[in-house]
């Protein structure tokens, strides 16, 4: 995510390689999706500069919204602010970042309403 005015806004996509050397704000060091940012980072000899820290995606958007930098974060998140936030989205085309998560659970017949809803609602979103 990058403010709709940022130069590389007009990109069909980006690599980490071609935004390495911008502002970036992020998740706290704690969460998965820093430690991995910061690991393909790392991998391309380069050290992400993180203006600010927060503690949520919301949080994350609105700060790239006040330019204050960019954001990685999944796109389905992301999309979610394109109405209401002045921002763009632009997919990473590195591999890495196309990753597959997977909900590990119990025979469905163990299941409550409620969580076998879940599971039926995102084994529909593949």
């Amino acid at each position: 995510m990058l403010p709709s005015q940022h130069p590389k806004a007009s990109a069909r996509q980006l690599s980490l390689q071609d935004i390495a050397g911008e502002t970036f704000v992020g998740l706290r060091e704690n969460s998965a999706l820093t430690q991995l940012l910061a690991a393909q980072a790392q991998e391309l000899g380069a050290t992400l500069a993180v203006k600010i820290r927060v503690a949520s995606l919301d949080a994350l958007c609105r700060m790239t919204h006040a330019g204050l930098g960019i954001a990685v974060m999944p796109q389905q998140v992301a999309e979610l602010y394109l109405q209401s936030l002045d921002v763009v989205v632009r997919p990473l085309s590195d591999e890495w970042a196309r990753r597959q998560l997977c909900i590990v659970f119990p025979d469905e017949s163990q299941l409550s309403a409620t969580a076998a809803t879940l599971v039926k609602f995102l084994a529909q979103q593949g």
